[in-house]
Formats: C-alpha cells, sequence, structure tokens
C-alpha cells in the first residue's frame, strides 16, 4: 500500500510539472496570437519579431520536458572488477544476499567519503538496467568491516524495499524544473514570472518527495540493522561523519593545497597518508570531540536524509528483540575493511588520478607542495605592501626597498596606500588608520619570512597532523617578531635587527629547525 501510495505520488508531481510547463506554453502562443493580430491591424511590429522573441521565451520550457536524466553516467573512479578484488565483492554478495536483492553489475572506487547504489534506466524506470554501486575509499581506510556491511546494507536495503523503483520518475522531474529555473533565473518581465511559478512548484515537489525520501532512509536503517548489528549500525553512522569531516580537512590542509596552482601530492601515497593522518593525535582528539559533542546539523523540509542524531536515536530504540537477532546474517568482525583491498596503496593512486582535472597536475613531493603553496600564500599576503611601495616609490619594488623607505622615515605613506581588505564599511579615522598598519605590519611578516625561505634560513615541510609548516633555523623564531615590531615602530622605527636576521650569513650555531606555526 505505502508503495502505491508512493508511485502515484511521483507520478502526480511528474503529471503537475508537464501540466504546467504545457500550460505556459499554451499561455505563450494564445497571446503571441492575439498580439500578432492586432499589431497587424495597427501596423505595428512585424510578426517575425514578436514570434522570434516568444521563441527564446518558450526555449527553456521546451529543453525542461525533453532534458535527459543522465542517470547512465559513471563515476569519477576506477571500476574493480571480481577478480581484481574478490574479497570486497565477495563482501558486497554476501550483504546483498542477505539483504534479498541482486547484487550490483559495476563496482567502482572513488577517493570521496561516499557510498551510494544506482541503477540506469529506459522509460523513467519502467525498464531497468545495470546497477553500479559506489564505494569511496577513505571510507574503507576508516571503517571496520562490520560497518562496512552496515554501509552496504544500507544501501543495498533501498533496493530491497522498492524505493529506487520511484527513483527515475522524481528525478525526471526536478531534472526538468532545475533546466527551467536555472533559464528563467535572471529573467525579467513575464520571463521572470514563469520562472518564479516553477519556482514555487519546484519547492512544493521537493518538501513532498523529500519527506518521502527520509521515510526510505529509516527504512533503509532498520535493514542495515538486521545485517550488521545495532552497535555496528550507530557506529558506522558516526564514523561516516567523522571520516567526511576528516577527508574534507585532509584535503583542504594537505592533498588538495596545490590545485590552483596545478601541483598534486604522489598519487600512490595520498590514501595511505590519509590512514596516518586518521591516527595522529590531532585528528583522533578531533574525533573524540566530535563523539562528545556532535556537530548540529540544519534541518529543513528539502532534507532528503533525517539528522544523523535522529536516525541514531531511532535505531537505538528498536525493540530489543529485532536487535538482539541482528548482525548475524553477515560475519560482523572488527578488522578494518582496508584489508579488504588487494594492492591498496597503487589501487589509492589510480582512483586519485581518476578525479577530473588530476591528470593535469604536476607531482611532487610532499614537501615540495607545502614550500610551493606556502611560498604563494606568503607572497600574497605581502602583494598589498608590494603595490603600496611601487604607488609611493614610483618603482617597481622588493622587501629590500621596502626596508630602505622605512629608514627614510617613510612607513606612514607606505601605510597610507595599502588598500582597504574585506568588505567596504565606514569606521572612523583612526580605526581606519590602525587596521591599515596592522595590514601593513602583517604584509611585512609575510615577505620577510618569505625572504628567510628564499635564502634558507627557514624550510617548509608537510607534517601529517598539521599540514603545512614552516621550520626557521634555531634561534631565529623569538627575534623575528620583536624585530618586526621594531621596523614598523612609528617612533623609533629600526630594521637594522629584521636586516641582520634576513642576512645571507649562516648563525654561529646551526642546530635542527624549530616547527613554527603557519
Amino acid at each position: 500500500m505505502r508503495t502505491s501510495l508512493r508511485t502515484a505520488q511521483a507520478l502526480a508531481l511528474l503529471l503537475g510539472f508537464y501540466t504546467l510547463t504545457v500550460g505556459a506554453l499554451a499561455v505563450i502562443v494564445t497571446v503571441n496570437v492575439v498580439l500578432t493580430q492586432v499589431w497587424l491591424r495597427s501596423g505595428g511590429p512585424s510578426p517575425l519579431q514578436i514570434w522570434g522573441f516568444s521563441a527564446l521565451l518558450c526555449y527553456p520550457l521546451v529543453r525542461g520536458l525533453f532534458v535527459a536524466r543522465g542517470n547512465r553516467r559513471c563515476p569519477d573512479g576506477v571500476r574493480v572488477s571480481a577478480e581484481e578484488q574478490p574479497e570486497l565483492w565477495q563482501r558486497v554478495h554476501r550483504v546483498a544476499g542477505a539483504v534479498g536483492t541482486r547484487p550490483p553489475a559495476e563496482l567502482w572506487l572513488v577517493d570521496e567519503v561516499e557510498a551510494a547504489v544506482w541503477q540506469s534506466s529506459w522509460l523513467l524506470g519502467l525498464i531497468p538496467g545495470r546497477r553500479r554501486m559506489v564505494l569511496g575509499l577513505p571510507l574503507l581506510a576508516g571503517l571496520t568491516t562490520a560497518e562496512l556491511d552496515s554501509v552496504l546494507a544500507h544501501e543495498l536495503g533501498h533496493y530491497a524495499h522498492f524505493d529506487t523503483r520511484l527513483a527515475a520518475l522524481t528525478a525526471r522531474n526536478r531534472a526538468g524544473l532545475r533546466q527551467i529555473v536555472a533559464r528563467y533565473g535572471d529573467a525579467q518581465g513575464f520571463g521572470h514570472g514563469i520562472g518564479r511559478g516553477f519556482a514555487r512548484y519546484a519547492r512544493m515537489c521537493l518538501s513532498v518527495s523529500q519527506a518521502s525520501s527520509r521515510a526510505q532512509e529509516v527504512a533503509a536503517d532498520r535493514a542495515s540493522v538486521r545485517i550488521a548489528g545495532r552497535a555496528a549500525a550507530v557506529s558506522a553512522l558516526r564514523q561516516v561523519r567523522a571520516l567526511d569531516a576528516a577527508h574534507g580537512r585532509y584535503t583542504e590542509q594537505q592533498s588538495g593545497i596545490g590545485w590552483t596552482l596545478g601541483l598534486r601530492p604522489p598519487a600512490e601515497d595520498m590514501l595511505p597518508r590519509f590512514r596516518r593522518f586518521l591516527g595522529t593525535e590531532t585528528w583522533r582528539r578531533e574525533a573524540e570531540r566530535m563523539l562528545v559533542d556532535p556537530p548540529r546539523e540544519k534541518v529543513s523540509l528539502y532534507d532528503s536524509h533525517p539528522p544523523i542524531e535522529e536516525r541514531i536515536a531511532l535505531i537505538e530504540a528498536l525493540p530489543e528483540a529485532e536487535a538482539e537477532n541482528a548482525g548475524r546474517a553477515v560475519d560482523g568482525a572488527t578488522a578494518s575493511a582496508y584489508g579488504l583491498l588487494r594492492e591498496a596503496d597503487a589501487l589509492g593512486g589510480r582512483t586519485a588520478l581518476a578525479r577530473p582535472g588530476a591528470g593535469e597536475r604536476r607531482e611532487v613531493p610532499w614537501d615540495v607542495l607545502a614550500a610551493a603553496v606556502g611560498q604563494a600564500e606568503l607572497f600574497s599576503e605581502g602583494e598589498p605592501l608590494l603595490r603600496s611601495a611601487s604607488a609611493v616609490l614610483r618603482r617597481r619594488s622588493g622587501l629590500d626597498e621596502i626596508l630602505d623607505a622605512v629608514d627614510a622615515g617613510r612607513w606612514s605613506e607606505l601605510v597610507d596606500w595599502i588598500p582597504h581588505q574585506g568588505s567596504v564599511i565606514v569606521v572612523s579615522a583612526p580605526a581606519s588608520r590602525t587596521m591599515k598598519v596592522a595590514a601593513a605590519s602583517d604584509a611585512l611578516y609575510s615577505l620577510s619570512l618569505s625572504s628567510l625561505v628564499e635564502r634558507g634560513r627557514g624550510r617548509w615541510r608537510m607534517d601529517v597532523g598539521r599540514g603545512k609548516v614552516l621550520a626557521l633555523d634555531a634561534g631565529l623564531d623569538p627575534l623575528f617578531g620583536p624585530a618586526i615590531d621594531a621596523a614598523v615602530d612609528a617612533g623609533t622605527a629600526d630594521t637594522s635587527i629584521l636586516r641582520q636576521l634576513l642576512a645571507d650569513a649562516e648563525p654561529e650555531v646551526r642546530a635542527e629547525p624549530e616547527p613554527m606555526p603557519n
């Protein structure tokens, strides 16, 4: 009965989309016919101009009627066969059999925290096609086999409950609405009115269909409990959330920092390094904090999934009789799911290179990557002062010219030419001056640090837990801040200490570099 109601609902929403689209086309054509007759009698604009404008107005509507759904796409990853990864495929087959649905025909591994199953189809889902499963290698790097079973059971459980039979109808409706709303987003006049009408219908469709999607997620969670057990299901939800945050931070601070510079780290070391990152004390403390104080999730009528804590509460509230016999369909071992992979490092490298644009980036060692990005950031931070110096001195200027200007008593002029940072806000003159002085001082600090690295008195390295860090020669760190302060002092500006630190001469005692936070 529930499936029949969901089917009727999906068909009604799709029919409403077609009705609304055809109705809008009919209104446009009717208005055109009336205007053509009126203007022909009165000698107004040419009918060709009228119908040409209307054709442009109708184009997004026609595209929305015939837009392709694209559910036969392939992931940006590596497809692995049962011969290449027999243990992983066996796990997938066992879970599919326990859930009561056929296993996927294809298994793709991607460099994201992702788990999904989709099925290509024709005629709005009436003719099913190949079923594809996508698994993120970062998931396998952090989950146990029992937690992986829970994730697999959840995704395959959608097919066992026939939830996905309606996916084609819903996806077709959303694709058409997205096409039309996007095309009319910047339109004016009548086109703006059409866009607003379709946007309201889209919001209504989302609120209705997403409520059904949330119920389906709860049902799939029950399937994961039945297959892997309640403890594994709860742990998997928490671990997936933590792994998603960990991989995001790892990408932002390490593996992806050189993307805009056209650089990337060694592909085969990206996955092993992520596993080492998960084992660092820095991340373990963060993961424990997330467990004790879970991040708050925004709740909306348009959410396709209930909040994780709500899903966990529903799982923990299952009757004991239902939960105590669970987890026996598949062996719920506590070994790492990473052990299911063969030649995992090489596989991780292939998966990393399958990301769009990865092959176009130049591969460099981790420390070289840290140095390139670190120096680029220091130069960007110091650029406002370089521009200011060029404007004040009326010639292309570097750090040496800036220090000469400071010695000549022109620091105040350099500060005056520093551009405002961030959004334009109205502040008092003293406050504006204070902000400019701080910006100029920070820029001088960054340019001086960059110079130290260029002269071999500082080195960038990539720390597994913290990302890129700058290490200065022993003894430089405690002297550097006061040297900058002395150089920018309004009353007694003195660059001699800073110049000495920037000198090419080696220090008398060369010790191990001291890490300097960046």
